[in-house]
């Protein structure tokens, strides 16, 4: 279990790095399991099941999901399977993806009420595939698989995209993107002030 941590500032939108492409994580260190914790802590703190590194100024491929404040939603399926085993999505919370890579997509899609802790405040209806298959390693180095579906596949395909600089928003068709504008705008203005640091010196 990852402990609490110091809270991080998170990028906003019109913050270039949410635009950027990640690189893939070659370091398994103590160093990034601080950071690991405090991204946790950063979500946490803002009501988030979810955050990616770029999110925190770090452009390496790393996302967090933490459904476990959203357990008792309808669209959260009671399994999922972890390593080939069928388990609760909650007893896998809060979960690390390091250099993560989506195998499959079901061909069945649905549209899910999609948010961001960079555009804070803004949802908008988002069609995803309904489950998908991930492949990724966790802190330890150990490799994994996951395939899940409604919420938890939403989540997961939400935060992947960020790891290539795409946002929920990028889904939009020209009529919600025009609803949302002078919202998306003023965010933007923030968010092309912001001046955060990357909270890990790469190498």
């Amino acid at each position: 279990m990852l402990a609490s941590m110091a809270v991080l500032p998170i990028c906003l939108l019109g913050n270039p790095v949410l635009r950027s492409k990640a690189s893939e994580v070659s370091i398994f260190d103590e160093s990034r399991k601080t950071l690991y914790r405090q991204m946790l802590e950063t979500m946490r703190r803002a009501d988030g099941i979810g955050i990616a590194a770029q999110q925190v100024a770090w452009t390496e491929r790393v996302f967090l999901i933490d459904l476990g404040a959203a357990s008792t939603r309808s669209d959260l399926v009671a399994s999922c399977r972890f390593d080939g085993q069928l388990v609760s999505p909650k007893s896998l919370m809060p979960l690390v993806f390091i250099n993560p890579v989506i195998t499959e997509f079901s061909e069945k899609r649905a549209a899910m009420l999609d948010g961001c802790l960079s555009i804070s405040k803004l949802f908008g209806s988002v069609e995803r595939a309904l489950a998908v298959s991930i492949r990724f390693w966790d802190p330890e180095g150990k490799e994994h698989t996951l395939s899940c579906e409604r919420l938890f596949a939403e989540c997961v395909q939400h935060e992947f995209e960020h790891l290539d600089g795409i946002l929920w928003i990028d889904h939009l068709d020209a009529a919600a993107r025009a609803r949302l504008r002078p919202r998306l705008e003023a965010i933007e203005r923030r968010g092309r002030q912001q001046k955060i640091s990357s909270p890990l010196a790469l190498p």
